[in-house]
């Protein structure tokens, strides 16, 4: 009932599971390269006083590079999580992922979306008006006596 009388929403959530695809793809290709990095960090980095905290094996290396570089504005309450259960910091991480990244995702989209459709907009208002320019210099110029008629002769 709540969706028929408002659509929007329904669009919504279906311009949501689209953008989940996106984001799904984005973010397997982060999570390779933080692996590969994380590997390498690990292998330079392990036994100096870098180390302790983020680059003492590889999942502690791709925790902390992923929260640093994806959720670096979540990372406080993130580890609070972390610290307390496992399966609450795998839920906090997919509430910011739908939350953060899909949603603003899909804003810019429609945003860019609002965009191209404004410039086609005032793209036809400025074909109008140079059509009706070039009508109207046409008509000045038949026009034998100024009342801006044309007549048969």
């Amino acid at each position: 009932r709540l969706l028929k009388e408002m659509p929007e929403f329904l669009m919504l959530a279906k311009g949501v599971w689209i953008a989940m695809r996106s984001v799904v793809s984005t973010l397997v290709l982060l999570m390779a390269i933080i692996y590969v990095f994380a590997i390498v960090f690990v292998q330079l980095l392990s036994k100096t006083p870098v180390a302790p905290g983020c680059f003492e094996n590889v999942p502690q290396a791709i925790n902390c590079l992923f929260l640093n570089s994806a959720m670096s504005n979540q990372l406080t309450i993130l580890q609070h999580v972390l610290g307390q259960d496992l399966l609450s910091y795998f839920l906090a991480i997919f509430y910011f992922i739908i939350g953060s990244l899909t949603l603003m995702n899909m804003l810019i989209g429609a945003l860019c979306e609002v965009v191209s459709v404004v410039a086609r907009e005032q793209s036809e208002v400025t074909k109008v008006e140079t059509c009706k320019e070039k009508l109207m210099a046409i008509l000045y110029d038949k026009d034998n006596q100024s009342d801006v008629k044309i007549n048969k002769s």
